[in-house]
C-alpha cells in the first residue's frame, strides 16, 4: 500500500484541518474534529483491488461526522467496510450504535449521516 496522507508532514496545529481536508478529497465530504490539535497524527495508506479501494488508517483521537449537509455536498453511493486493527472505536448510523474491538468488523452506508469516534489511538483497514 502507498502512503496517501501523512500529517508528519505539517506543524502540529494544522494536522487536524490538513487531514479532514485530505480525507474529504481520499474519501466524501465528512468533518474531523479531536479535544488535542497539537497532539493528533493520522496516517492513510491506499491501494486499489479491481474496482475495490483499499485504505488502512492509523490515528490518533479523533471523531468522524457524515452529516446530511456533508451528503448533499458529495456522495459516492457506497458502502465502507471495516476492519478495526488496534484500538476501539464507537459507531453510530441509522439509530444503531456499536462499539468496535480489535477484529471486529462494521460497515457504513456513505448516503447516511455517521458518526464514529476515536478515545485513544487506532488502526483500521
Amino acid at each position: 500500500m502507498t502512503v496517501m496522507i501523512d500529517t508528519s508532514a505539517v506543524p502540529a496545529p494544522h494536522r487536524v484541518e490538513f487531514w479532514a481536508k485530505h480525507s474529504c478529497d481520499a474519501y466524501h465530504p465528512l468533518h474531523i474534529g479531536t479535544d488535542g490539535t497539537d497532539r493528533f497524527w493520522a496516517r492513510m495508506w491506499a491501494d486499489r483491488l479491481g474496482p475495490v479501494g483499499l485504505y488502512r488508517i492509523a490515528a490518533g483521537p479523533n471523531t468522524m461526522r457524515r452529516t446530511p449537509k456533508d451528503i448533499l455536498a458529495g456522495d459516492p453511493e457506497c458502502l465502507h467496510v471495516q476492519i478495526v486493527l488496534r484500538g476501539r472505536l464507537h459507531g453510530a448510523q441509522q439509530h444503531r450504535a456499536t462499539a468496535l474491538n480489535p477484529g471486529d468488523i462494521t460497515s457504513y452506508d456513505t448516503s447516511y449521516p455517521a458518526i464514529f469516534r476515536a478515545d485513544a489511538p487506532f488502526d483500521l483497514l
